[in-house]
């Protein structure tokens, strides 16, 4: 028995120094990448861990933010970090936690604007749930069973989603969007990944692109 309980010492002690390793070389990497690109690198911000943008925020405990970058793309304020919290589930002998990561890339918007979810089928509908939004068909069958729409307002939800921007997100495979106010959001399901961040952000680009022009004189 006592060589069992050292081994699983040993086995613990191990995971936790592999761990220490993989977080102090992630953080290398990613501040060099920072320095690089001429962005900010923050190895975790409380604040970024606090944001009123509903699902993942809120879940869970232990939540906090990792590996924040901001700067600048396009010539837009961008922020994009690993956004963790963990959940309890079991009881007693049983109970244990389980760690969730999502990475945020988050761009500024010209203008303040209404508030819109548009998201994949499951993960995206999940969100918008927890979120809130009411759930909105649009004139495209092909659009409703391909992506989840819900906004606190569904005449802005029908302006930003014209046929145009509908057909765009399609052709492109998008992954959805979310627009809070003047936040321009994207979330998605593991860690930040530095080779993400410029496409992402392109990607954001191109959603803010389609948003039809009377939008923006309107707002």
């Amino acid at each position: 028995m006592t060589v069992l309980v050292v081994l699983f010492v040993l086995f613990v002690a191990v995971l936790i120094a592999v761990g220490a390793y993989s977080t102090s070389r992630r953080r290398k990497k990613f501040a060099a990448w920072a320095a690089a690109n001429g962005y900010r690198y923050e190895q975790s911000n409380d604040a970024y861990a606090r944001l009123p943008w509903g699902a993942p925020w809120g879940q869970g405990h232990s939540r906090r933010a990792l590996d924040i970058l901001t700067g600048t793309h396009s010539g837009r304020q961008v922020c994009c970090f690993t956004y963790r919290y963990d959940e309890e589930s079991g009881s007693g002998d049983n109970r244990s936690d389980t760690t969730y990561n999502f990475a945020v890339y988050w761009t500024k918007l010209p203008k303040q604007l209404g508030e819109l979810n548009v998201g994949r089928e499951g993960f995206g509908a999940k969100i918008a749930r927890a979120i809130g939004f009411h759930d909105i068909e649009l004139e495209s069958e092909q659009f409703n069973r391909t992506f989840n729409v819900h906004a606190d307002n569904p005449r802005f939800a029908y302006d930003v989603l014209n046929p145009q921007m509908m057909q765009w997100l399609l052709t492109v495979d998008a992954p959805g969007f979310r627009i809070y106010g003047g936040d321009l959001v994207l979330v998605e399901r593991n860690m930040l990944r530095l080779e993400n961040i410029a496409p992402r952000l392109d990607y954001l680009d191109q959603v803010i692109a389609q948003i039809p022009d009377f939008i923006w004189r309107a707002a």
